[in-house]
């Protein structure tokens, strides 16, 4: 019997960190197979919606190729040509963002390898190998649907050049700005790693991170403002100079041809930043690679001198003002919070969804003045007013799914231990002060001035108090059900099918939305409306809020995730 070439060192280390970009040690098996499930449905849902999506470039493009004209047709494929590169770009370089972290070899690895007979060049470039493959699949996939796809879909007979050129300038634009994206993410964040001080190590890790990813979901109302931007590109204004996605339009221009000397500007910006990034992306490399000991041994605790100040935080957050055990739990939660940054990534990536949407609201508003004369309110007051709502509501829902999150589930044991029904009550409060704290009162206080400016100051007291309302009727509808300590729980992600996900979300947000910014603006133009709405949210939270701690006190704590058809024993007495 014959056996397969043995595999070598670099073949399974490579694999090795590739599974490690891709596995999430907080779960569970029955995590990790909802999360399968989930992938599962997505990709079919993509899938099913890429039958569509040709079509509907396809007829675009098809209307337009009827024109007489063929300006509007080239006008609307440069704005086409724009959203995708925009899309690659954007998709790529969160996907670097998300696994920055995993990139460079770390202190595990140093720790677990180098006592192992490989050398540091087989570590690194199996690393680097994983890096490539990992990122291989997902700039293969955007030239195949953002490049060849559009390509093709968007062919029309007032076409400069033929398909085929059309096609192979579009797929390898594509492909070299996704790539560039890729090394422009890493590579920022390799260098904050490096250039930090030893201390602050993985807390600039964390950071960076968390910011990159906050700035690239911010980006989205940009991205999706490209395709309508097509005038502004022929206006050969300086400010696409600042647009990286506007260089690789430039790039594809070149490629097809062109002599414009602006486009061709913008082909030499693109050239520069991947020239730079892989240069930035090669020497962190390098000097990880020539420092490996040194960098990877580096100590991750916080700096000593504030060890007093946190001592006097925590003592000062422990008075009679609150008792002790829901001090604990908050110091506990923010602690967390503030060194995890797999929880820092969750909660920023949702808040920024919110403020993305509140963005893109605001920017298509055409005036965000009070018009007394119109019965119907203006799409400027309309955001304004739903601005507070909006932010609240990702932020809250970010926070609760953030602490759903378990850190580390091997240490439970310990609030199992510490399990008391008496102090129940305030293990539970010090989610809703989190809720409070870090979602509400931000909410409010960002969005005050805007209301300021546009609806004066009675109007924006009367708006303040509305929302602090509906904030507290959310918080309570959110943590009606809450009954585990933050981090300490088993989490399955998917417990419901993804539509039912994806309309019980949606639903949620136009009733608390939509109905709520409604409400409020009847509330602003009458006074009885604003003093009847004000009563029943007061009431309503009440007992919301009473029912939620009587039932605090009869159910227990939740270590164990469950899914909602698993069978459930009830907690019968002995009779």
């Amino acid at each position: 019997m014959t056996r397969g070439p043995r595999p070598t060192p670099v073949a399974e280390l490579t694999r090795h960190f590739f599974r490690e970009l891709f596995y999430l040690r907080f779960l569970t098996d029955a995590g990790a197979d909802s999360v399968r499930r989930t992938i599962i449905a997505i990709i079919a849902g993509l899938f099913s919606l890429t039958i569509f999506f040709p079509q509907l470039i396809v007829a675009r493009y098809v209307a337009l190729s009827g024109r007489p004209t063929p300006e509007p047709y080239r006008i609307a494929l440069l704005g086409g040509q724009l959203f995708t590169i925009c899309l690659s770009m954007f998709i790529s370089g969160l996907l670097a963002a998300l696994v920055c972290q995993s990139v460079f070899p770390d202190e595990t690895d140093y720790r677990i390898l180098r006592t192992l007979p490989l050398t540091r060049r087989v570590i690194f470039g199996a690393k680097g190998l994983a890096l490539l493959a990992f990122s291989s699949i997902f700039i293969a996939a955007a030239v195949v649907v953002f490049g060849i796809g559009f390509a093709v879909a968007s062919g029309g007979r007032w076409a400069e050049h033929s398909l085929l050129i059309g096609v192979c300038a579009h797929a390898t634009t594509i492909g070299v700005a996704s790539a560039c994206a890729v090394a422009a993410v890493l590579s920022i964040h390799g260098s904050i790693v490096l250039a930090s001080p030893r201390s602050w190590s993985k807390s600039a890790s964390v950071a960076s991170q968390s910011a990159m990813i906050g700035v690239l979901i911010l980006s989205l109302p940009l991205i999706v403002r490209t395709a309508g931007d097509a005038q502004f590109i022929q206006s050969r204004t300086w400010l696409l100079y600042l647009a990286p996605p506007a260089w690789f339009l430039g790039l594809e221009q070149m490629l097809q041809g062109s002599h414009d000397p602006y486009f061709a500007r913008l082909a030499v910006c693109a050239g520069l930043g991947c020239v730079g990034s892989i240069v930035a992306i090669g020497s962190c490399y390098l000097v990880l690679y020539r420092r490996f000991e040194q960098v990877a041994s580096r100590s991750f605790s916080a700096p000593l001198h504030r060890s007093g100040k946190r001592r006097r935080a925590k003592t000062s957050r422990s008075d009679g003002r609150r008792h002790p055990v829901e001090a604990a739990v908050t110091a506990f939660t923010l602690t967390t919070l503030r060194r995890s940054g797999l929880h820092q990534i969750v909660f920023t990536s949702i808040v920024a969804c919110g403020v993305a949407l509140t963005v893109n609201r605001l920017l298509g508003a055409p005036s965000l003045s009070w018009i007394e004369t119109s019965q119907l309110p203006s799409a400027g007051m309309i955001a304004v007013v739903a601005a507070p709502l909006v932010l609240m509501f990702f932020s809250v829902i970010g926070l609760r799914q953030t602490l759903m999150v378990p850190l580390e589930l091997r240490a439970n044991w310990v609030f199992r231990l510490a399990l008391d029904d008496g102090l129940r009550r305030h293990q539970m409060d010090a989610v809703e002060r989190a809720l409070i704290r870090f979602c509400l009162a931000p909410s409010l206080a960002l969005t005050l001035p805007l209301q300021l400016i546009a609806l004066g100051p009675v109007r924006s007291i009367v708006e303040f108090q509305l929302n602090a309302c509906a904030g507290l009727l959310l918080v309570e509808i959110v943590t009606r059900k809450w009954r585990r300590i933050p981090f300490t729980c088993t989490y399955i992600p998917a417990r419901r099918p993804l539509v039912h996900t994806v309309l019980l979300a949606f639903t949620a947000y136009t009733l608390f939305v939509s109905v709520g910014s409604g409400l409020i603006i009847a509330s602003l133009r009458n006074r009885s409306i604003w003093l009847i709405l004000t009563g029943t949210l007061l009431a309503v939270i009440v007992a919301l809020r009473r029912h939620r701690l009587a039932e605090c006190e009869r159910a227990g704590v939740e270590f164990e995730d469950s899914l909602p058809d698993d069978v459930q024993l009830m907690p019968l007495s002995p009779t």
